[in-house]
């Protein structure tokens, strides 16, 4: 079973969702879709409703899997990351995998470990370190610990609710540019300035992401009226 848990609290609330593998040792989390993601060493990697129900079921890919974490963040995206016990000698290491076809990217890194080290469970945050999204690797150990590894994603994305463009993807051809048009809306908004960051990520090897700051200003707009002189 997983199992829900009050964060406040510590304690569970009773909620429950059946696991497709014996042990649900490795967990995560996709919020767009509400789906969870399970593994169990080396065992199909299985996507799942609230409810239990099996939405996909991928082949193992041959890591011997502890924990996942889900990467809303890097150019391409969204992964699946598996933290697993396949790194030379006491090292312990990070998979990229595309959640549409189940298969390893070819991406990964080593995470430090400690000999009788073992990996645990992971995770994937930007609210860990200032402007960083940094994988958490868990080492299970005779004292369990926590590695912090920067992703090395150069431009987040904030939340914008004031703003929209009117294209999400597209192709440039080379020495060209292409026209994006941008919406900025104050409707219900205290009078302020408002700022963040817009990103663009691209193919391109040598610049895959630009920022291009945005500022709203919300200010009073002043209606002057004629006044009308009786005699």
């Amino acid at each position: 079973m997983i199992h829900q848990v009050n964060p406040a609290t510590g304690s569970p609330t009773g909620v429950t969702i059946p696991s497709p593998t014996l042990i649900a040792r490795a967990l995560a989390y996709d919020r767009a879709t509400e789906h969870f993601w399970v593994a169990n060493w080396d065992s199909n990697l299985y996507e799942i409703n609230r409810s239990g129900a099996i939405v996909n079921s991928f082949t193992p890919v041959g890591r011997s899997t502890y924990g996942m974490a889900w990467d809303y963040f890097s150019v391409g995206g969204p992964y699946l990351w598996l933290w697993s016990q396949d790194g030379p000698g006491p090292y312990l290491m990070a998979s990229q995998v595309d959640p549409t076809t189940g298969l390893l990217t070819g991406v990964s890194f080593l995470g430090h470990g400690s000999a009788g080290e073992a990996a645990g469970g992971a995770a994937i945050s930007d609210q860990i370190i200032t402007d960083k999204v940094v994988f958490a690797g868990l080492n299970q150990g005779v004292t369990d610990r926590i590695g912090l590894y920067d992703l090395n994603i150069l431009c987040l994305p904030d939340n914008l609710s004031w703003l929209s463009v009117d294209l999400s993807s597209g192709t440039t051809p080379g020495n060209s540019t292409s026209l994006i048009q941008t919406t900025f809306d104050s409707t219900g908004m205290p009078f302020g300035t408002y700022s963040g960051n817009l990103c663009i990520t691209s193919n391109d090897p040598d610049e895959q992401s630009v920022i291009l700051p945005v500022t709203m200003n919300v200010e009073y707009y002043h209606f002057f009226l004629p006044l009308t002189q009786k005699r």
